[in-house]
């Protein structure tokens, strides 16, 4: 699975891969962001452009009525079980996002001897851009709407599988639109090995 990750590339980069709109901002660094912080996302406004948000890593349901405390984990979402299963099926219907990583991160060894592997784009490109699914929440007791979201996993390529068994879904720039309007389900894509 995808526990941790990067986030650090300029507006230029990210306007640049995603055609991102808006007004340049300056982003933060991030270099290990783990599930709950606030992370970077591209998802459609109401004119269906492309726009940069902040959410929340650990995707919380509309319908979810406790805390977000009593989630279970909800930080990333199988590929092939992800247009049924309660937690993302809304979210997978009306609700895609792309989330903009520089790298993942994964561990191999024994416990309390683990080394961390950062992978980035065999291209040297400075983003790679993760399939996701967002949602819309209200705090019952702040009233707050919080935005969140999660990343999509699919079974580790062949090269993958030496450091683990799954790995995050990475768009190819040719389907950010089909995945970004509903058109392109999971089953349409395959995870890559354009990882170095």
């Amino acid at each position: 699975m995808c526990g941790r990750f990067t986030q650090h590339y300029t507006w230029a980069e990210v306007h640049a891969f995603l055609s991102v709109l808006g007004s340049p901002r300056n982003l933060q660094p991030h270099y290990n962001i783990a599930p709950t912080r606030t992370i970077d996302v591209i998802r459609l406004n109401q004119d269906g452009k492309r726009e940069l948000v902040p959410m929340r890593w650990g995707l919380i349901p509309g319908w979810w009525k406790k805390l977000p405390k009593e989630m279970p984990a909800t930080f990333n979402a199988r590929a092939e079980s992800v247009a049924d299963k309660p937690m993302f099926r809304n979210a997978f219907k009306g609700r895609r996002c792309i989330i903009p990583a520089s790298g993942f991160y994964e561990w191999t060894g024994e416990k309390g001897d683990k080394q961390p592997h950062l992978f980035t784009a065999a291209d040297g490109s400075p983003i790679l851009a993760f399939a996701g699914l967002w949602d819309r929440w209200h705090d019952p007791e702040s009233g707050e709407a919080v935005l969140s979201c999660t990343i999509i996993v699919c079974g580790a390529s062949e090269w993958m599988k030496v450091y683990h068994d799954r790995m995050p879904m990475i768009l190819d720039p040719k389907d950010f639109d089909g995945w970004l309007d509903g058109s392109l389900g999971p089953e349409a894509l395959k995870c890559t090995s354009e990882i170095a």
